[in-house]
């Protein structure tokens, strides 16, 4: 599945969120702004990004291009961290 299921406080399911792409990870970032990492079927092709999640079928919008061993995304106020899979190293960036 492509989507992300927003939650209510007694953890019910309040809205289903389409994602247009794969997800290697997803965060938060400045503003409040959904990040995630986009893949392509196959899981290759990997890029950061945004969208606006207030809308019912986001439009991804990237921003450059990431490596293809990267999986999950966190903000920690400063810099963005992914960890590289195949390294078996976590990396930092600024887009």
């Amino acid at each position: 599945f492509h989507r992300i299921l927003a939650l209510g406080p007694d953890m019910t399911v309040e809205r289903e969120i389409a994602l247009p792409t794969r997800c290697g990870g997803f965060g938060f970032g400045p503003d409040g702004r959904f990040y995630m990492i986009s893949a392509d079927e196959e899981f290759e092709d990997l890029k950061f990004g945004t969208l606006d999640i207030s809308q019912s079928a986001p439009a991804f919008e990237a921003i450059g291009a990431m490596p293809e061993e990267a999986r999950s995304l966190v903000y920690d106020g400063s810099r963005w961290w992914t960890s590289l899979r195949d390294a078996n190293e976590i990396a930092s960036f600024n887009p």
